[in-house]
């Protein structure tokens, strides 16, 4: 069974547009060769940093959205959802969390 999901982009909440510019200003040639200044890359890393939190804010809302969606008992309950950025450790704040 296939369910289509139809949504607007919303305007006003959290969107992708930062990560995109982000990508795009760090492929100049500078950036994938690795000849900019060292400032500039500073700049990079901060843009794709800023980029990754607002595209993680998308993620999380979107989940959140399609297990509302999905609930099966009527009752929606306001989910959140939270990543764990650091991979290569066993510590992620939102685990240590009581319910």
């Amino acid at each position: 069974m296939t369910m289509l999901i139809h949504s607007e982009r919303n305007k006003s909440g959290p969107n992708t547009d930062s990560l995109a510019e982000a990508i795009a200003i760090a492929n100049h040639h500078d950036g994938v060769t690795g000849t900019e200044k060292q400032h500039v890359a500073y700049d990079y890393a901060l843009r794709l940093a800023i980029g990754y939190k607002e595209a993680e804010n998308v993620v999380a809302e979107s989940l959140a959205g399609i297990a509302n969606l999905t609930s099966k008992t009527g009752w929606s309950p306001q989910t959140k959802f939270h990543q764990c950025p650091l991979l290569n450790i066993s510590y992620c704040p939102p685990s240590e969390v009581d319910p």
